[in-house]
């Protein structure tokens, strides 16, 4: 991310999400989430760690996998590693998360194909 303009569009990308795209895919706007998805963009634009204290029910997973999908627009496609310790969670992400979040984007022309996910496991 190179301007000033790229990291406003990649803002503008997230409010869009999170106050239309999301709500009208029936998911209820939660401005937490949003605000926490911009921190998480913020740090990755700066090559920065962000430590966030988001409670249950902000909307964690979705603020991550949203930030992590406009940075990756924005930028040189690489990919984006999620650690979590819930194996639970990692196959919720592969086969609910971004599934959802990847027909969402598509319908809206943001995104072409599919975002794909892969698990590895170890230490």
């Amino acid at each position: 991310m190179k301007t000033n303009d790229n990291r406003q569009n990649t803002h503008n990308e997230i409010d869009r999400i999170f106050r239309v795209l999301l709500p009208t895919w029936n998911m209820a706007e939660r401005p937490e989430q949003a605000a926490l998805c911009h921190r998480m963009l913020d740090a990755m634009v700066e090559g920065g760690i962000a430590l966030c204290d988001a409670g249950t029910g902000i909307g964690k997973t979705y603020a991550y996998l949203v930030a992590g999908t406009v940075f990756s627009r924005f930028r040189a496609a690489s990919p984006i590693l999620i650690s979590t310790s819930s194996i639970a969670l990692q196959a919720a992400i592969r086969d609910e998360y971004l599934p959802f979040l990847s027909n969402l984007l598509m319908a809206d022309g943001m995104i072409a194909q599919p975002i794909q996910a892969v698990i590895r496991k170890g230490k």
